[in-house]
């Protein structure tokens, strides 16, 4: 889920402390897939915010290979042109107010 400064204020208004002002919200990851295997977190707890509900303690991805990532076209287009399926990145990721990096081996995006 792409995380904008306005989720950030929404979630603030709610009483949720959250560092971030942009970056991809990992929601859930698939066991066995390439975040699970390298330990990414979804959301456990959610709060309402107005009609939606949001997760609020999940992994916020803010760079891959220290290229910030603000949204998922951020995403999608580093990955196109800058690395392959079986490449290594490090994302750097928010995890309860802290800022970490985490290797992770890209694998093949599920077929829905």
């Amino acid at each position: 889920m792409a995380f904008s400064s306005s989720v950030a204020r929404a979630l603030r208004s709610a009483g949720v402390d959250v560092s971030a002002e942009s970056g991809l919200l990992v929601l859930d990851t698939t066991a066995g897939g390439p975040a699970y295997e390298a330990g990414l977190q979804g959301g456990g707890d959610w709060v309402r915010v107005g009609r939606y509900q949001l997760p609020v303690d999940g992994d916020i991805i803010i760079a891959i290979d220290d290229q910030p990532i603000v949204d998922l076209q951020a995403r999608t287009g580093y990955l196109e042109t800058e690395a392959a399926v079986g490449d290594s990145v490090q994302l750097t990721i928010l995890r309860a107010g802290a800022s970490i990096k985490v290797p992770v081996t890209l694998g093949e995006e599920p077929q829905l």
